[in-house]
């Protein structure tokens, strides 16, 4: 935690104006400084660690945001989803989400890098609303089944996808082009994504995500060039843009999804 008293008393007081504005206050703060919020039958525990670092850093009140954002979104768990899975099914999607600053508690997640978890989320209304275990009972689905379901969601977007070529210096390098740029993060979880980009990029293939609305698909013969030079761009995109995910740079191989590291974020403390 950071060491300056103002910066902190200032995350905090912003923190809770804005969860305010949505309706949302805290419960309790422990002695750890972890922060617990009740609603809608869940313990959200939230970190404001990074925050503040990111704050002592750059003075730039979206860090702040983009964390109550994700709370407004988490906390919309149950709120505002279809109460029948016919309604519901085709606008239910796998997405990517940082593990700091977050206890994901009873929201349905899988690992995926030590920085990254999966999430499953219903995407109807332009607003992505988590998907809790009392959610499948609700709609009177098995885990499976809702994931099958996310699967083939992010296949069909997908085939209704173009993904565009830049070529730099003799190098491919691919992204999406959808009208739900919400949904590009949930694109490369599509388990037909191989099969899609085999012939531009080969298998395996690489990418970087560092936000859910912005990535880059790229072959394994041009990583080393690319790698070099895709560093600044993934960077000010994790810093700048809502929604950030990783810096990390991904390998998809028969293994699955490997982080093979990932590009330091400027100023950036243990």
């Amino acid at each position: 935690m950071s060491d300056n008293t103002n910066t902190n008393d200032l995350v905090l007081d912003e923190f809770k104006a804005q969860l305010k504005e949505h309706g949302i206050t805290i419960d309790s703060i422990d002695d750890d400084g972890l922060i617990h919020i009740q609603r809608g039958g869940s313990n959200v525990t939230v970190s404001l660690d990074n925050v503040r670092r990111n704050y002592a850093r750059d003075s730039d009140m979206r860090h702040i945001q983009e964390l109550v954002e994700t709370i407004v979104e988490y906390n919309g768990v149950g709120e505002a989803m279809p109460s029948d899975w016919e309604t519901a099914r085709l606008d239910i999607f796998a997405s990517l989400h940082p593990r700091d600053d977050f206890d994901f508690d009873d929201v349905l997640h899988d690992r995926v890098t030590e920085e990254v978890e999966k999430i499953y989320l219903y995407a109807g209304a332009e607003r992505h609303t988590w998907i809790a275990a009392r959610n499948l009972e609700d709609w009177n689905v098995t885990e499976g089944e809702l994931i099958e379901q996310a699967n083939a969601n992010a296949d069909r977007l997908l085939a209704e996808t173009e993904i565009e070529i830049q070529e730099i210096d003799g190098h491919t390098l691919g992204c999406f082009n959808t009208s739900r740029t919400d949904l590009k993060a949930s694109l490369l979880l599509a388990p037909s994504l191989r099969d899609r980009v085999l012939s531009d990029f080969g298998f395996p293939f690489f990418a970087v995500v560092p936000v859910r609305d912005f990535c880059y698909i790229f072959s394994e013969a041009d990583a080393e060039y690319l790698l070099a030079r895709l560093g600044p761009t993934v960077v000010d995109e994790y810093q700048e843009s809502g929604y950030p995910v990783t810096t990390e740079v991904w390998r998809f191989s028969n293994e699955g999804i490997q982080a093979i590291g990932r590009y330091p974020v400027e100023d950036e403390t243990d």
